[in-house]
């Protein structure tokens, strides 16, 4: 599915643009100084500079859903990983308390 969204663009104060830069900057550079919104107003440390019109080609449900499943996989395998470190560093001090143990009781 595609759309097209209407929003207004503004210049944040933190940037590194000022207004009177805009027109001479690169596209990539706009791009990246400018934020975005539905929203007419921003707060006080931005500006409005001006509209955009941001053609959105939406991927299929399925497409999202696979990549949200395996973002959870990969977090699920670090959560893993994680709890082995942990469950490793439990064994190895178990292991020296029981070594003292031993130790002392000789």
């Amino acid at each position: 599915m595609s759309t097209t969204v209407t929003l207004h663009a503004f210049l944040p104060e933190w940037s590194g643009l000022k207004a009177h830069e805009l027109h001479a900057a690169d596209p990539k550079r706009l791009a990246n100084a400018l934020l975005f919104s539905a929203s007419e107003s921003m707060g006080s440390d931005c500006i409005k500079v001006g509209t955009a019109a941001i053609a959105v080609q939406l991927a299929e449900p399925e497409a999202y859903v696979a990549e949200a499943v395996a973002g959870l996989r990969k977090q699920q395998q670090e959560l893993r990983a994680e709890a082995e470190r942990k469950a490793n560093e439990i064994e190895q001090q178990i292991g020296k308390l029981l070594a003292i143990g031993f130790t002392e009781a000789a």
